[in-house]
């Protein structure tokens, strides 16, 4: 990046933004005589190491003006940060509306010793569960877009502090951005606690596992309420697909956590509970 294109105080950001706002065809129609909005995207260009007029090409403004990002931007983003020790991983298995991506890559682990990072997964829901498609690319390119709602899904989850305050439309219009995005910088900071070892634990669950036996081992290294709720929430949209029947197991599974870390009932009579999810 060329810096000396970039503005290096408050003033002179202003004045940039001015100058975009009257940039005509170079900026979108929402941008043109939007001097705060644009401000708006020079400051994240700043903060993630862009071109103001770059970013602002996959710029949005949504919501009665809210600033948004294109799904590329955001993937750019988690591409380029330094939190991110290794490629990005993203593999798929199935076919068409089974369809499941999965994106793993080793994040900065808060251990000095461990210079590899934590590996760190997300598993998508099936291609047909994902509710909201309004990009065109779901229709014209959905491979595409389905790494990008991955990948975006993979950071919020573990590095939810480089995404802070960027959404995509998607996102904002339709209800993504939830509590869920909210509580996962505890998710994020409990993260070590988990597993700070880029070792596989032989008794972690694959992601092809029963969602019992998956949120069971998450909920077991929560250490109070917040973090069994950042977890719960994780995984939320695959409770939601569960038959009303079906979902009385994961409630009970649920209370017996929150029992544990409010110190109502003994530990090991908690995780004999919990590890019977994992049971065959």
């Amino acid at each position: 990046m060329n810096v000396a294109l970039m503005p290096r105080t408050f003033e002179e950001a202003i004045q940039l933004a001015k100058v975009m706002a009257e940039a005509g065809n170079a900026v979108s129609p929402a941008f043109r005589r939007n001097v705060g909005g644009c401000f708006s995207v020079i400051q994240k260009a700043a903060h993630w190491g862009f071109l103001p007029f770059d970013l602002i090409a996959d710029a949005y403004i949504v919501n009665n003006g809210i600033v948004a990002y294109g799904g590329k931007t955001i993937n750019a983003v988690i591409n380029m940060t330094p939190h991110v020790l290794s490629d990005i991983e993203v593999t798929y298995d199935g076919e068409g509306p089974d369809l499941v991506c999965t994106v793993a890559a080793f994040v900065k682990s808060k251990n000095p010793e461990n210079k590899q990072g934590v590996r760190r997964i997300y598993t998508s829901p099936k291609f047909k569960d994902i509710k909201v498609k309004n990009s065109p690319l779901w229709t014209s390119d959905p491979r595409t877009q389905f790494h990008y709602f991955s990948v975006r899904a993979w950071g919020r989850l573990w590095i939810p502090e480089v995404l802070i305050g960027a959404y995509t439309p998607e996102e904002i219009i339709y209800g993504g951005v939830t509590d869920a995005d909210r509580i996962a910088a505890i998710e994020h900071s409990q993260g070590d606690v988990l597993d700070d070892d880029p070792i596989s634990d032989d008794d972690e669950p694959s992601p092809a596992s029963p969602l019992g036996a998956r949120l069971s081992y998450k909920l077991e290294s929560c250490n109070n309420e917040d973090e069994c709720k950042a977890i719960q929430l994780t995984f939320q949209p695959e409770i939601d697909l569960l038959k009303d029947e079906d979902r009385q197991d994961i409630r009970d599974l649920y209370a017996v956590h929150l029992k544990r870390v409010r110190g109502q009932i003994p530990v090991e009579e908690a995780m004999t509970f919990s590890r019977s999810f994992r049971e065959v």
